[in-house]
C-alpha cells in the first residue's frame, strides 16, 4: 500500500496541506492553559509570566486565541522555572479531549490509521498545535518529522516532547491499545536530566542529538482499521475542525507559514518580499494582503525569524559574531548588534554570557513582547519610557512614542534658526541611508498641543490619511483630546479596528471608533469587515447614495452579517452666485430633503444603522488665505470663506434637526486642520477631523490664523554635480496629489538657498536643485525637503525616524513599512 500523494508531497516540500491553519496571528491555547493551571497549583508566578507575554485574558476561555509569540514567551518562562522537569512530556500525556478537542474525535472515528493521520495533518492547528509536520515513507516505515515554527533553542525540548507524546497518545486512543508504541523516537538535543522518562513514556528506543525530532511507525500500520470508526460522527467532527480553522483565517495563515519557511531557507542572503512572492507563484500585492489579513507583514516575519535564528546561534554555538551576523543576513556585525539590541533589549554578548535565568522571572528586555521591535535600530537610539496606552494598561519597556509631553513654551528652533533646525535633523540621522523620512519630536508635540488649543476642548478625530503610521496614530489617540479615527479605506479601517499585534509582536487593542471617510465598492474588504463582529462594531461606513447600501448587501447579505454602522456624508461645498460650487466634489446629498430621504432609506433597510453625519468644508479647511499670491486675493478668499461658513452652519443645523427625528445620531463630524476654530464654535459638531497639522507640510504655510511647525521632512542623497551651482539628488519625485501645479512640488529647505529647476522639477529617480550654496555640497551629502501634504510621503518610506535633542529618539513603521498599501 502506498501513502496518499498528499502525504508524500508534504514530506518532500515541507509545506502544510491546503486548509492548515497558520503560525502567528491567532491559535487556540490548550497547552498554555494546561501549564498555567498545573504550575499555578505549585505556587509558580504564572500570572506574571502571562502579563509579560501580553496575555491579559483567562486562558480557560473557550474563545481565547493567542499569537504565537505570546505562546513562545510563556513557554520560555515555564521552561526556565523548571529546567529539570519533563514539562513537555507531562503536557503530551494530557487526556485526549483536553489535548485535541474535536480533532481527537475526528481522528478516533476515521476508517483507518491512514485516514486518521491525514485528518491530523490537515487540521492539527485547529487543536492548538505548536509545530508543523513533514511525513514521508522510508522503506517499510513511515516517518513523522517535527518542523518547529521557531528557532528558540530553549523551548525546543518542550515542543518535541509535547508533540511526539501527544501524537503517541492520540494513536494509542485511536487504536484502542494503551500499550502501543512507535518504532523509534528521535529528538535534536542532548539527553535531559529526566531522559529515563522518555523510554517509559514512549515505550520504544529514543535517540538524542538526532538531526530532527521525529517518530517512525510501521508502514503496514496505515492499513489498520480503527475500532471506533463512525462515519456520521467523523463527518461532524471534521466539519467542526474546518469551522475552527476557518475562523482562524486558515488560508491567510498558510501564507505566513510559507513565507517563514522561505525566509528561513535563505536567511543568510538578502530576502525580499518580491522574491518570496515569486517563489510562491503569487503577486507581491496579493501576498501583502494575505499577510495583512493574518495580522502579519513581511517585515515583521523577516525580523522575527532573524531574531530567533540569532538567539539560537548565540546560545548554541561558539560562532564569532561576524559569522552569526552573516548567517542572519547582515553584512556588518555592527548593524547586527544594533538590530539585536533593539529586538531583545540585550546585546549579543549579554546573551552569550548569560543565555537566560533559570528562575521563574523573565527579564523584561527578553520576556516582554512589548519591548521587541521588528526593525534594526538606527544610530544614537535612546531609550524612551513607555506610559499608559489608553486602554487601562500600563506597560514598560523601550521605544514607545509619547506625543503628549508638549512644553508650555517650547523653543521654536524651526522659526528662530531654520538652518540649524534642519541641520540638527540631518546630523542626527547621518548614519542612515537616504531617502529618509524624519520628524522632530519637539515640533510634533508642539503641533499636537496647538491643534488641541485651536479645538478648544472639542474632540479631534485623527485623519489617518494624513498620518499613515499606526504607531503615530496610536500615540495621538493616547493624548487626551484626540478621540477616534477618520480612515480613508475600508480595509484600512478594519486593520486599525481589529485587535491583534503591532509591528513589534506586542498585543495591540484595536481602535474602538473608526469612521471611513469615503464610500467603498471594495466587496472583499466589506465582506471581511462584516465577517469580524468585533471590528464591525467599531467601524462606521460612509454613504451618500442608496446604491452604496446595495453594494454592501451584494458583498454580504443582511441575513449573514451583523448590523453595520453607516454615516451620511453631507455636501459642505459653497454654491456662490455666478461662480458655482466651491469646494470638494464629494456628496450629492445637500438639502434637508435629500438628507432626510437617504436617512429614512437607511432606517428602513435591514442590516444598517445610521449613527453619524459628516461635513467636510474643503474650501475653508484646505485653502490658506495667504496661498494665493495676487493683490486682493487673500481678502476675497476670506470673504468667501466667511459666507461659506455662515451658509454651512445654518444648513447643517436644519439637516441635523430632521435627521435626529429619524435616527439616534452618535456623532457629527466636521472640519479639518484649517478649520478647527470654526468647527469648535458650532454646537452641532461633536468632533473635528484633523491630521495634517501634526506634520506641518508646506501647504499649511499659507494660513494667517495658525502656523504649524514644519515637523516632517525627507532627505535625499546628492549623487551628481552637473555644474558649480547645481547638484542632483537621487529620487525625489514625491509630488503631492491634486490639481497639477508648482504648489504640488516638494520644497527644498536645507541647505538654504536651493530651489528646484523649472524644466525638471522633482524627478522620480533624480532631482536637480540649484543655488549659490550648491557648490559647497559634497557628493553623499543630503538635501532636505518638505512635502506639500502630510501623509503622502509615508507611501515612499518604510520608516519614520523621530529625532529629539540631536539624536534618533525612535523609529516607527509607516503603513508601507507594515506591508500596507490601501490605495
Amino acid at each position: 500500500m502506498c501513502l496518499p500523494v498528499r502525504m508524500l508531497r508534504l514530506g518532500q516540500q515541507g509545506a502544510p496541506p491546503p486548509g492548515a491553519a497558520g503560525y502567528a496571528a491567532a491559535m487556540p491555547a490548550p497547552v498554555v492553559s494546561h501549564l498555567m493551571e498545573s504550575l499555578a497549583r505549585e505556587g509558580l508566578p504564572v500570572a506574571e509570566w502571562a502579563e509579560r507575554s501580553g496575555i491579559h485574558r483567562d486562558v480557560r476561555s473557550t474563545d481565547l486565541q493567542l499569537a504565537f509569540p505570546q505562546v513562545v514567551s510563556f513557554l520560555r518562562a515555564a521552561v526556565r522555572a523548571s529546567p529539570e522537569r519533563p514539562l513537555g512530556l507531562e503536557a503530551g500525556a494530557r487526556p485526549l479531549l483536553q489535548s485535541f478537542g474535536m480533532l481527537g474525535v475526528a481522528v478516533q472515528t476515521a476508517d483507518d490509521v491512514e485516514g486518521a493521520v491525514a485528518v491530523g495533518l490537515q487540521h492539527h492547528r485547529a487543536a492548538g498545535s505548536l509545530v508543523d509536520f513533514a511525513v514521508d515513507a522510508d522503506g517499510d516505515a513511515v516517518r513523522l518529522t517535527v518542523v518547529p515554527r521557531t528557532d528558540d533553542v530553549e523551548i525546543l525540548p518542550f515542543l518535541c516532547e509535547e508533540t511526539l507524546l501527544s501524537v503517541t497518545t492520540l494513536l494509542r486512543s485511536a487504536l484502542g491499545d494503551e500499550h502501543w508504541a512507535p518504532s523509534t523516537v528521535a529528538v535534536p538535543y542532548p539527553a535531559p536530566p529526566y531522559a529515563d522518562e522518555y523510554a517509559a513514556r514512549f515505550g520504544c528506543p529514543v535517540r538524542f542529538d538526532a538531526p530532527a525530532g521525529a517518530m517512525t511507525v510501521p508502514r503496514d500500520l496505515m492499513r489498520t482499521p480503527l475500532p471506533r470508526r463512525e462515519p456520521a460522527v467523523h463527518a461532524a467532527a471534521l466539519a467542526a475542525c474546518r469551522e475552527i480553522g476557518g475562523a482562524a483565517g486558515a488560508g491567510d495563515l498558510d501564507h505566513v507559514w510559507a513565507v517563514e519557511q522561505l525566509v528561513r531557507a535563505d536567511l543568510h542572503r538578502p530576502v525580499t518580499m518580491a522574491g518570496v512572492a515569486r517563489q510562491l507563484n503569487t503577486g507581491e500585492r496579493t501576498l501583502r494582503r494575505h499577510l495583512a489579513e493574518a495580522g502579519e507583514s513581511f517585515r515583521s516575519i523577516h525580523a522575527r525569524v532573524r531574531r530567533e535564528r540569532a538567539e539560537h546561534l548565540l546560545r548554541a554555538t561558539d560562532l564569532p559574531l561576524r559569522a552569526v551576523a552573516e548567517a542572519v543576513g547582515f553584512a556588518d556585525a555592527r548593524d547586527f548588534r544594533r538590530a539585536f539590541l533593539q529586538w531583545t533589549g540585550r546585546t549579543p554578548g549579554d546573551v552569550r554570557a548569560d543565555p537566560g535565568p533559570r528562575g521563574g522571572a523573565i527579564p523584561a528586555a527578553e520576556g516582554d513582547l512589548r519591548s521587541h521591535r521588528a526593525e534594526p535600530t538606527p544610530p544614537h537610539v535612546r531609550s524612551v519610557p513607555m506610559t499608559g496606552n489608553g486602554t487601562g494598561e500600563t506597560t514598560t519597556g523601550a521605544g514607545r512614542l509619547d506625543l503628549a509631553a508638549a512644553p508650555s513654551s517650547p523653543d521654536r528652533d524651526w522659526e528662530i534658526d531654520p538652518a540649524a533646525y534642519w541641520a540638527t535633523i540631518d546630523a542626527a540621522t547621518h548614519g542612515l541611508d537616504a531617502p529618509i523620512l524624519a520628524a522632530d519630536l519637539t515640533a510634533l508635540r508642539y503641533n499636537v498641543a496647538d491643534m488641541l488649543r485651536r479645538a478648544a476642548g472639542k474632540p479631534i478625530r485623527v485623519a489617518s490619511k494624513s498620518i499613515r503610521s499606526r504607531p503615530v496614530l496610536d500615540a495621538l489617540l493616547r493624548v487626551p483630546g484626540y478621540a477616534g479615527v477618520l480612515a480613508y479605506d475600508v480595509a484600512e479601517a478594519h486593520w486599525l479596528a481589529a485587535d491583534g499585534v503591532d509591528h513589534t509582536g506586542a498585543a495591540r487593542p484595536g481602535c474602538t471608533d473608526v469612521v471611513v471617510a469615503y464610500p467603498s465598492a471594495d466587496l472583499g474588504a466589506i465582506a471581511a469587515l462584516a465577517a469580524d463582529p468585533a471590528a464591525s462594531m467599531r467601524v462606521t461606513l460612509m454613504i451618500d447614495d442608496a446604491e452604496q447600501l446595495d453594494i454592501i448587501d451584494a458583498a454580504v447579505p443582511p441575513s449573514r452579517r451583523p448590523e453595520l454602522r453607516v454615516c451620511i456624508d453631507v455636501d459642505a461645498s459653497y454654491h456662490a452666485p455666478a461662480v458655482g460650487a466651491i469646494g470638494a466634489r464629494r456628496s450629492p446629498v445637500r438639502t434637508r430633503a435629500e438628507a432626510s430621504v437617504l436617512a429614512a432609506t437607511v432606517a428602513g433597510r435591514k442590516g444598517f444603522r445610521l449613527v453619524g453625519v459628516m461635513t467636510y468644508d474643503a474650501q475653508i479647511a484646505g485653502v490658506g488665505d495667504l496661498s494665493i499670491r495676487r493683490p486682493g486675493a487673500g481678502a476675497l478668499l476670506r470673504t468667501m470663506q466667511r459666507a461659506s461658513w455662515d451658509e454651512l452652519v445654518a444648513r447643517r443645523r436644519e439637516i441635523l434637526t430632521d435627521l435626529r427625528r429619524i435616527a439616534d445620531l452618535e456623532f457629527v463630524n466636521g472640519g479639518g486642520t484649517g478649520s478647527l476654530e470654526r468647527n469648535a464654535e458650532d454646537p452641532n459638531v461633536t468632533d473635528i477631523a484633523a491630521g495634517s497639522g501634526l506634520y506641518g507640510p508646506h501647504l499649511f504655510d499659507g494660513y494667517s490664523h495658525f502656523r504649524p511647525a514644519p515637523a516632517m521632512g525627507f532627505g535625499l542623497a546628492v549623487v551628481r554635480r552637473p555644474d558649480e551651482q547645481t547638484v542632483t539628488c537621487h529620487g525625489g519625485g514625491w509630488i503631492a496629489s491634486g490639481a497639477a501645479g508648482s504648489d504640488r512640488l516638494p520644497l527644498p529647505v536645507w541647505p538654504e538657498g536651493l530651489k528646484l529647476t523649472g524644466r525638471e522639477g522633482a524627478g522620480e529617480v533624480q532631482t536637480p536643485v540649484t543655488g549659490e550654496r550648491a557648490g559647497r555640497i559634497s557628493l553623499g551629502d543630503r538635501v532636505w525637503f518638505r512635502h506639500t501634504k502630510a501623509g503622502e510621503p509615508a507611501e515612499h518610506a518604510d520608516d519614520l525616524v523621530i529625532v529629539s535633542d540631536g539624536a534618533v529618539h525612535a523609529t516607527v513603521p509607516t503603513y508601507r513599512g507594515e506591508g500596507k498599501c490601501f490605495l
